[in-house]
C-alpha cells in the first residue's frame, strides 16, 4: 500500500466502516425499532378542512379566524366550556390557496369527529364575523368539510423509510465521529507518522487455524519481516531477535513462532526461547530459568532443548522465578547465550509484553534485532508512546543502546 497516497485517509475511512459494520447495522436498526414503536404509541392526529371564498384580497383577513370573537362564538355554539380560546387557537390553521382569493381553514386534533364539529362551527362564525364586522359581502364556504378517516401522516411504508434514513444517518456520523476520536493504531502510516517506528511487516488476521504453521497465505508476509531484518543486521551473525508486545494476546508468540518456521524453511537452524520467566510452561525438560541456574561449560543443552519443527528447536521455560532481572542479566546467561550463539543461525527470545514487571528489554544486552508487535486496532497511540518514554528514561544511564529496531502491525482485518 502506498502511503503517501492523498486518498489513504479515505480508504482507511472506508475499512473502519466495515469494521464496524455489525455497530452500524445494530444503530440503524435499533433507530428504526424505537422511532416505528413511537410513531404507533403516539397520539394519533385527525384533520378537517374547509375553503372559504371572498371577493377581495383574504390574505388581509386570514388571521381573523384566531380572532376572540370567532374563537369564543365558537365555543359557546359547541358547549366547549372545558377549553380556553388559546387552545383553540392552537387547534387551527389557516393558509390562503396562492394566486386564489381562497382560505383554506384545517383544525387537527385527537379525535376525528371533534375535528370536525369544529371546523363546522368555526367556519360559519368566520363567515358571519366577516360579513357583520368587517362588512365583507360574496362570503362563500366554497367545500363542504373533508375530515380525514385516517391519522394524520398514517404512511406507514413513509414512515418506515423515513426512520430508516434517519438510523443511516446517525450511524454513518456515529462511526464518523468514533474514527476521527480514536487513537489507536490501524495502519502502518499511524506507527511511523505519530511513533516515529520503523514498520517492518504486516500481518492479516487469521481466519484458519492452519495458518498456526506457515503456508501460502501468510509466507511473503514473513519473508517481508525477514527482508527488512536483513536490512538492519548487514553483517551480523547470528540473527539474536527479542519479540515482545505492549498487552497481552497481541501475537508477539505466534510472530515468533511462524518467524522461525519462516527462517527453518530457508535451511537455517532456529532456537526459539520462551523468556517469561514469570510464567511456567508445561514441558517433560527443565526449562530456560534451570538452565541459567544449574548452567556450567559442560552442561548437556538436549536436556533443556525440545524440537518444535523441522530445523526449530525451542526451550521452554517451567519454572517461575522471583527474581527474573537479576538472573537474565546473569553471567551465567551470557556464557549460555554465547554458546546457544554457535549452534544456531538464528535466536528468538519470545519476552513477556512491556507492561510487566519483568522488563523485556532486559533481553537487549544480547539481541542485535528488537521487535515490537503491535495489534491491530487494540493499542493506542499514547499507551505505546507512555512505555517508549519510561524505557529511554529507565535505561538513560546503560551503556547499551536499547531501542526498539521495529514493529509488526498484527491481526490487521482485510
Amino acid at each position: 500500500m502506498n502511503y503517501n497516497d492523498e486518498s489513504l485517509d479515505i480508504v482507511d475511512i472506508i475499512k473502519y466502516f466495515i469494521a464496524k459494520l455489525k455497530i452500524m447495522i445494530i444503530i440503524t436498526l435499533a433507530v428504526m425499532i424505537v422511532g416505528n414503536i413511537y410513531y404507533l404509541i403516539k397520539s394519533k392526529k385527525y384533520t378537517s378542512n374547509v375553503t372559504v371564498t371572498v371577493p377581495t384580497d383574504i390574505a388581509t383577513y386570514a388571521d381573523h379566524v384566531k380572532s376572540e370573537v370567532v374563537l369564543k362564538d365558537t365555543i359557546n355554539d359547541l358547549n366547549m366550556d372545558n377549553i380556553t380560546t388559546k387552545q383553540l387557537a392552537g387547534y387551527i390553521n389557516a393558509t390562503v390557496t396562492s394566486g386564489t382569493k381562497n382560505l383554506v381553514i384545517k383544525v387537527t386534533t385527537n379525535d376525528a369527529s371533534l375535528s370536525e364539529k369544529i371546523t363546522l362551527k368555526l367556519v360559519k362564525s368566520y363567515a358571519e364575523y366577516l360579513r357583520t364586522n368587517i362588512k365583507m359581502k360574496n362570503v362563500k364556504i366554497a367545500s363542504k368539510v373533508n375530515t380525514s378517516t385516517k391519522p394524520d401522516g398514517s404512511n406507514y411504508k413513509k414512515q418506515f423509510m423515513m426512520y430508516a434514513a434517519i438510523g443511516l444517518v446517525c450511524t454513518f456520523l456515529f462511526v464518523l465521529v468514533i474514527y476521527f476520536f480514536d487513537d489507536k493504531i490501524k495502519t502502518k502510516k499511524d506507527i511511523e507518522e505519530k511513533l516515529k517506528l520503523h514498520n517492518i511487516g504486516e500481518i492479516y488476521k487469521i481466519k484458519d487455524k492452519k495458518l498456526y504453521e506457515i503456508t501460502k497465505y501468510n509466507e511473503k508476509q514473513f519473508k517481508n519481516i525477514r527482508k527488512n531484518i536483513e536490512f538492519n543486521l548487514v553483517g551480523k551473525e547470528p540473527k539474536i531477535i527479542m519479540i515482545t508486545s505492549l498487552k497481552e494476546k497481541e501475537g508477539k508468540t505466534y510472530v515468533a513462532n511462524r518467524l522461525a518456521e519462516s527462517y527453518a524453511l530457508d535451511k537455517q537452524k532456529v532456537l526459539i526461547i520462551n523468556s517469561n520467566l514469570r510464567k511456567q510452561d508445561e514441558s517433560k525438560k527443565k526449562g530456560y530459568s534451570d538452565l541459567i541456574l544449574e548452567y556450567k561449560a559442560n552442561t548437556k543443552l538436549e536436556n533443556y532443548i525440545s524440537k518444535y519443527k523441522s530445523n526449530v528447536d525451542i526451550i521452554y521455560n517451567t519454572q517461575v522465578v522471583e527474581n527474573p532481572e537479576e538472573i537474565i542479566k546473569s553471567n551465567n546467561n551470557q556464557k549460555l547465550i554465547n554458546r546457544l550463539a554457535k549452534k544456531y543461525n538464528v535466536i528468538i527470545f519470545d519476552c513477556n509484553n512491556i507492561d510487566e514487571l519483568n522488563n523485556p528489554f532486559n533481553y537487549a544486552k544480547y539481541s542485535n534485532i528488537n521487535l515490537l508487535v503491535v495489534e491491530y486496532n487494540k493499542v493506542k497511540v499514547e499507551e505505546i508512546q507512555e512505555q517508549l518514554n519510561k524505557l529511554k528514561e529507565d535505561n538513560k544511564d546503560n551503556k547499551e543502546d536499547i531501542k526498539i529496531t521495529g514493529t509488526v502491525l498484527n491481526k490487521i482485518k482485510e
